[in-house]
Formats: structure tokens, sequence, C-alpha cells
């Protein structure tokens, strides 16, 4: 399952392969725009849980995004399915969704979690985070248990139990890392050498269980352009090491990692800034 944009209307696509997509639209904020009005939405995170053990007594999937044009200032949005072909937007308050955009989401056995930016796409000035117990009703977490200046990219459950959020600074001159037992209160893991490039900009942009606990991904940048592709490793999600660049690195930029039974899958793009080619990480298990 993946979610997305087609054109400006949010949308998903399921597949029983990975060969094969089937389209089916999410359905727009009711009364969010006027006629004449075009809002685009944008479907950015996905989730899925079996929640037989709550009240709802059924498999759900959800997904988060926003509305809003990319240069104001965003309202979130979240949606639920039981198949991930027919979805139902979430009800939530306006102080639930005000200035904020989800970007990605995650699921335990006591509910889901999203986390997001706020301000401008492309420029955002802060972080954000919400919780639900069934995927229908959400709840905004305090601000205070946010770092006020940082931005998450990424999200996923820890194997300990919890989560691990992964980002940067609103500067992006540092990576930085959350931790959550219950998805509701946060902390930041103390900053350390391996958040930091020389002083240059920095990005952790995806995370997953893997290695010895935990793996991140991201890109360290030359400038504004020239990236290398940037992997952490950490055994509790509070210390992290810099796994030593590789020539698969160079000149390359990951955007996501997730883990399977055959190991560790990290996607990206290389070539900037002439090109952006879409590439493909393996690392085996060991």
């Amino acid at each position: 399952m993946a979610v997305g944009r087609h054109g400006t209307d949010a949308a998903s696509w399921t597949s029983r392969d990975g060969l094969a997509w089937t389209e089916s639209p999410l359905p727009p904020a009711s009364g969010s725009a006027a006629p004449s009005e075009v809002i685009p939405e944008q479907a950015a995170a996905l989730a899925g849980a079996d929640v037989t053990s709550r009240s709802s007594g059924r498999a759900v999937f959800v997904a988060g995004g926003w509305t809003g044009a990319s240069n104001a200032s965003p309202s979130a949005r979240f949606w639920f399915s039981s198949d991930g072909s027919r979805w139902t937007s979430a009800r939530v308050a306006s102080a639930t969704s005000a200035d904020a955009r989800v970007v990605a989401m995650a699921a335990s056995a006591a509910g889901f979690l999203a986390v997001g930016q706020t301000g401008p796409e492309g420029s955002p000035t802060g972080s954000a985070a919400w919780w639900s117990e069934d995927g229908e009703a959400w709840t905004r977490i305090a601000s205070a248990d946010l770092p006020p200046d940082t931005t998450p990219e990424a999200v996923a459950a820890a194997p300990g139990g919890g989560f691990v959020a992964v980002g940067s600074s609103v500067a992006r001159d540092r990576a930085v890392v959350w931790l959550s037992m219950d998805g509701r209160h946060w902390r930041a893991a103390s900053d350390q050498a391996a958040f930091h490039h020389y002083g240059l900009k920095v990005r952790m942009r995806g995370v997953a269980a893997g290695g010895p606990g935990l793996v991140a991904v991201g890109v360290s940048l030359f400038g504004t352009q020239f990236g290398t592709a940037t992997v952490w490793t950490s055994a509790d999600g509070a210390v992290w090491q810099l796994v030593p660049d590789v020539a698969a690195f160079d000149g390359a930029e990951m955007d996501g990692i997730v883990g399977t039974a055959g190991g560790l899958v990290a996607v990206g793009t290389w070539g900037a800034p002439d090109q952006y080619v879409p590439t493909v990480w393996l690392s085996p298990p060991r």
C-alpha cells in the first residue's frame, strides 16, 4: 500500500504483488473550499495495525498528510480504512490540525503515532505530533514535549517498545532524535558528535528497526547541493554511531529505510545536483 497525491487530490494505491497497482481516492475535507477554489491535498504517511483488541474490533490502516498551498500555513489531515481501498476522512478539531502537516506515522499495540512539521512546506518552523488509539480520533501532543527548533522526518516503532523519531534542526545543521515509550511523552536524545557534519547541512530522513537495534539514513551536504548518503546505527536510540562511508554513498541521498526478513532496504536518489536517479541500497542480515 502507498499514499500520495494525484494532481491536487490525495490518493492511495494498493497492490498484491508490488507490480500491479490500483488507485483509490482519499476523500477531501468536508467544506474545506469554495466550489471555485482548488486547495491541494497531500497524503504523505501510512501505517497499519491489528486493533482487534480495542473497541473497533478490526484491522485499521491510517494515512496522514495535509491540505493547503506549499507556501501557506498547512492543515493536518487524517484518514482511516479497514482495507486500504475505501477511506474515511477523520474529523479533527481545528486546533488539532492548525499550521501542521503529517510527514510520518507508526503503529504499536496501543495505537497510532503521527509526527509532522509546522510552517510552509520547504521552510518548516518546528515540530508537531499526534496520537490516536483507533485511527479515527486524534489528539495533538503538547508542543512542550517536542523541541521547538526541530523538524521530524520519520518515525518507527522501537524494537524494545515505544517509538523513535528522527529529523533535523530547523536550520538543518544537526540531526535530531526523539524517544518516547508511549507516543505521548517525548525526550530528545542528547546532542552528540554523530549528529553533526563539520558545521554543514545534515538530515536524518528515515529510521527502522535493524542492525544492532535501530538504523537511520539521510544525507550530509557539502555546500547546498552535493550530498553523501549517511547511515547511523544505535543499540538503544539514545547513543548513535556513524557507519563509515562507502563508494555507494557518494553523490547520493537516502530518503527512507525499511527492515525485512532479508535485511534492510534503503531508497533515495543519486547524481545531484545535475540529476536525481532513483536508487536502492541493500544491507543483508549479519
